[in-house]
C-alpha cells in the first residue's frame, strides 16, 4: 500500500512563479520548472503558524515559550537547517522534515501565458475599468508595478488559470520522537494547514492579492493515513468538487469550520463575516481601527474573514478578482479634495497629504494606505515627485489576503467564482514602536495613526456589501431603468460642466435624508436619484449616469443586475 496521499490542486487564477531565474524567467523556463516544492512549503509554513497561534491560550502568544512551541512544531513538519531559538539563533543540528512532498505534472506551452498580456487576459478591457471612470485597469492594479506595466502589459509569464497539478504528500516515520508528537498529530497539522491554504491562500508572486489562488479539488489514496479518525477527517474536509454544492448552507459550514479552528463563538458570524472578537468587530471602529488586539504575527487569534456567497454573476475568475480590485480601489483612490466622503465613509487624504509632503510640508502620521502593506510608493506625474514609505527592516507583507474560489454553479459545466478575504490583525512592524520611515530621508520617523486599520475595515465592509449575491441557480430579474430628474438649480449641485450626450461612471450612495444619490467622480455632492418604479439597491453599487442632449433628466444604468 502506498503511503502517499494524492491532492488534486487547481490554479483558480493565473500564477506568477519566478523560478530559478527570478524575474527574468522565460516562458520555456517556467514551462520546464513549473510549480516547485519550495514554493508550496513556503506558503504552507505561514498557514501552519496561523493555525498553531489559535491553539494557544488567549494571552499566551506574548510569552517566549509559546512562540517557541509554534516554531518547534513548524520545524517538525517542514524541517529546518538548524535548531533555532526564538530569535533564530542557531542552537545545534537542524531537524529533518517529517513531511515529504512531490509534484507530478508536466506543463505545456498552452498552459503558459506569455508576458505582455493585458491584465484582462483576453476579456474586454472595459469590463475591468475601475469605479469613477478611471483609466486604471483593475486587474493590473492588483498585479502591481513589479508584474504589470499599464502600457506593455504583464512583465513575466504566468501559468494559466485552470491548470491542475497532482501533489503527493506523506509523513515520514522517525526513531527520534523527543517531542512526543504522533504521526496522526502531524497529519492533523497538515490537514488544517492545507484547508486554510485551499480556502484563503495561493502560491507565487502577488498571491496575497488573489493571483495564484489555489483550490484542492479532491484527494485520493486516503489509505495512506494510518489513523482511522484522521483518515475520516481528511475525507470530510476535502470532498470531491463534483460532489459539492455552494449555497447559504455550505457557506455557513465553511465559516463554522473556520470558527471552530480559531476557537471563536459562532455568534461572531454575521452573514458573510466572521470576526475573532471585539478587537476585530468591523461595526466597532473604536476597537477595530486601533492597535487593540494586535498580535506578534498573523494567526487565527485576531482576524476577520469575509466569505460572500456571490454565485449569480461571476462566470470567470477575472470577474471575481476585478470585484475585489475595484473595492480596494474605492477605498484607496485619490478623491477630489472638495469631497468629504466615499460611499458614506470618511474619505482618505493620503494623496493630498503625501503630495504636500513632497513639496516640503511636514508629515506627522503615516498614510492610511500603509495598512495594506509596505513598502508603499507614490509617484506624482504633475511634479515627477516620488515618495516611498517602508519599515527600517524592509518589506512588510499585506495583512489582508485576497482569494478567488471556484464553486459549483447551476450546471456541472458552469462553475462560478467568488472573492474572499481574510485580515490578520498583527503588528505592522516588529516591536512596540509602531512607526515607519520615508526612504529618501531615513532619519525621518513617521508614526502610524491610532486608527490605522480604518481603511482595512472600510474595505472589508464594502466587500461584504458588494459581494452579496443571489442563491445559485436563480436568474437575476430585469431591473427597470431609473430616471433621475434634473435639479432645478443644476449649477448649485453640479458646479462642473456635464457635456450633453456623455456618460459618467458613478457610485450609488445614501444621502443624509436617507434617499439614494449618485456620486460622480470629481463632483463634490451626489446627484439625487428618483426612480419611476420601486427597486432594491445596494449601497456602493457601480452605476452609469448619462446626461442627454435635452438636459432635462439624468438616465442611470446599472452595471450589473440587482434584485427587485
Amino acid at each position: 500500500m502506498s503511503r502517499w496521499l494524492k491532492l488534486k490542486v487547481e490554479l483558480v487564477t493565473p500564477c506568477f512563479l519566478a523560478g530559478s531565474q527570478g524575474s527574468d524567467t522565460t516562458d520555456k523556463e517556467l514551462m520546464q520548472e513549473g510549480l516547485r516544492v519550495p514554493s508550496l512549503i513556503g506558503s504552507w509554513r505561514s498557514w501552519l503558524r496561523a493555525d498553531l497561534g489559535a491553539r494557544m491560550p488567549p494571552n499566551a502568544m506574548r510569552r517566549r515559550e509559546d512562540l517557541l512551541f509554534v516554531r518547534r512544531r513548524e520545524d517538525l513538519l517542514f524541517g529546518s537547517q538548524h535548531r533555532r531559538d526564538l530569535f533564530r539563533h542557531q542552537e545545534g543540528p537542524g531537524i529533518q522534515a517529517r513531511l515529504r512532498v512531490r509534484i507530478s505534472h508536466t506543463l505545456t506551452q498552452n498552459q503558459i501565458v506569455s508576458q505582455g498580456q493585458k491584465a484582462g487576459f483576453g476579456i474586454p478591457y472595459d469590463h475591468f475599468r475601475a469605479e469613477g471612470g478611471s483609466a486604471v485597469d483593475s486587474l493590473g492594479y492588483l498585479l502591481g508595478q513589479g508584474l504589470y506595466n499599464f502600457r506593455d502589459g504583464t512583465t513575466r509569464p504566468a501559468i494559466k488559470a485552470g491548470t491542475s497539478f497532482e501533489v503527493e504528500v506523506t509523513i515520514g516515520r522517525t526513531r527520534d520522537n523527543k517531542d512526543n508528537v504522533t504521526e496522526a498529530q502531524l497529519w492533523a497539522d497538515l490537514r488544517r494547514t492545507l484547508w486554510l491554504w485551499s480556502n484563503f491562500g495561493g502560491v507565487g508572486s502577488r498571491s496575497r492579492r488573489g493571483w495564484g489562488s489555489v483550490q484542492i479539488m479532491g484527494i485520493e489514496n486516503v489509505e495512506a493515513i494510518a489513523d482511522a479518525a484522521e483518515r475520516q477527517a481528511w475525507q470530510e474536509w476535502f470532498p470531491s468538487f463534483e460532489t459539492t454544492t455552494w449555497n447559504e448552507q455550505s457557506r455557513s459550514g465553511l465559516l463554522n469550520r473556520l470558527a471552530e479552528m480559531a476557537g471563536v463563538s459562532k455568534e461572531n458570524i454575521t452573514q458573510s463575516i466572521l470576526y475573532s472578537g471585539p478587537e476585530t468587530d468591523l461595526d466597532n471602529p473604536q476597537s477595530c481601527d486601533t492597535p487593540q488586539g494586535e498580535t506578534a504575527f498573523a494567526h487565527l487569534r485576531s482576524f476577520v474573514a469575509v466569505v460572500p456567497i456571490r454565485t449569480a454573476h461571476n462566470e470567470t475568475w477575472a470577474e471575481a478578482l476585478a470585484d475585489l480590485a475595484n473595492e480596494m480601489l474605492a477605498v484607496r483612490s485619490n478623491i477630489d479634495h472638495k469631497s468629504e466622503k466615499v460611499r458614506s465613509l470618511p474619505r482618505l487624504q493620503d494623496h493630498d497629504t503625501v503630495y504636500q509632503y513632497t513639496c516640503g510640508h511636514t508629515l506627522d502620521v503615516a498614510p492610511y494606505r500603509a495598512a495594506f502593506g509596505l513598502p508603499h510608493p507614490y509617484y506624482f506625474a504633475s511634479s515627477e515627485a516620488k515618495a516611498l514609505f517602508n519599515t527600517r527592516t524592509g518589506r512588510r507583507a499585506s495583512p489582508v489576503l485576497l482569494h478567488v474560489a471556484k464553486v459549483p454553479g447551476d450546471t456541472a459545466n458552469r462553475p462560478r467564482y467568488v472573492g474572499r478575504a481574510i485580515w490578520f490583525k498583527a503588528r505592522l512592524v516588529p516591536g512596540d514602536r509602531q512607526e515607519i520611515i520615508e526612504e529618501r530621508d531615513r532619519n525621518r520617523v513617521i508614526p502610524f495613526r491610532n486608527d490605522k486599520w480604518a481603511v482595512v475595515r472600510m474595505f472589508l465592509k464594502g466587500m461584504s456589501r458588494v459581494n452579496a449575491g443571489m442563491a445559485p441557480g436563480s436568474k437575476p430579474p430585469l431591473v427597470p431603468e431609473p430616471v433621475v430628474r434634473a435639479p432645478e438649480k443644476p449649477a448649485a449641485i453640479l458646479p462642473f460642466t456635464l457635456r450633453p450626450g456623455n456618460r459618467y461612471d458613478a457610485t450609488l450612495v445614501r444621502l443624509e435624508n436617507g434617499e439614494w444619490g449618485a456620486l460622480i467622480r470629481s463632483n463634490p455632492q451626489p446627484v439625487p436619484l428618483v426612480s419611476k418604479e420601486p427597486i432594491t439597491l445596494d449601497e456602493g453599487h457601480r452605476i452609469e449616469v448619462e446626461y442627454p442632449k435635452d438636459a432635462k433628466e439624468y438616465k442611470v444604468r446599472f452595471k450589473k443586475p440587482l434584485r427587485s
